[in-house]
């Protein structure tokens, strides 16, 4: 499975109970999902990969956020 690398277009920063949460939007099917199972590391790389939740999409792919900065 190839690696796709998500654009600031595609990815942001949510606040949810005082805490950031990373959102994506789906190449795919354009709906915006929650990485709350997930890591991510310094340089931005995703695990485990990547599953869309919106009903009948099934993108699924390993992905890596770009420009990520982790905040505190």
């Amino acid at each position: 499975m190839n690696c796709v690398l998500l654009d600031t277009d595609h990815w942001k920063y949510v606040m949810r109970d005082g805490l950031p949460l990373i959102k994506i939007k789906c190449l795919q099917c354009n709906e915006w999902g929650d990485l709350i199972d997930h890591t991510i590391d310094d340089q931005g790389f995703i695990n485990p990969s990547v599953i869309c939740g919106a009903s009948g999409c099934d993108w699924h792919v390993m992905a890596a956020l770009k420009d990520f900065v982790r905040k505190p």
